[in-house]
C-alpha cells in the first residue's frame, strides 16, 4: 500500500485498519527538514489527528517508517507539490 497522507495513514495503521508491514511508503505533504521539525510536527498531530493514541506508540511507528525510508516528503524539493486525498489516502500497489 502507498499512503498519501501522514496524518490519516498513521491513524489507519494505529487503528489496525492497515498493517504496518503492508506499507510500501507514505508520500506526505509535510516538509520536516530537521529532527526539531519532526518533533514539532508530531507534537501538533498528536494534539489533533492522533490524540486518541496514548504513550509513544505513534512516535515509535514514525521512527520505524522513517528509518526504513518509507516516508517521502516531495515538498522538501518542490514546495508547490500537492496531491489530493479526495478518493482516499491509500493506493493499492499492484505487482
Amino acid at each position: 500500500m502507498i499512503g498519501l497522507s501522514l496524518s490519516f495513514c498513521i491513524k489507519d495503521i494505529m487503528h489496525g485498519n492497515v498493517a504496518e508491514g503492508d506499507v510500501t511508503k507514505i508520500i506526505t505533504s509535510t516538509a520536516a527538514r530537521t529532527e526539531a521539525d519532526w518533533d514539532r510536527l508530531i507534537a501538533g498531530y498528536r494534539q489533533t489527528y492522533w490524540r486518541a493514541f496514548e504513550g509513544d506508540a505513534v512516535v515509535a511507528l514514525i521512527q520505524r517508517l522513517r528509518a526504513q525510508g518509507k516516508i517521502e516528503q516531495p515538498r522538501l524539493h518542490d514546495p508547490e507539490y500537492f496531491h489530493s486525498i479526495n478518493d482516499g489516502c491509500w493506493v493499492a500497489e499492484f505487482v
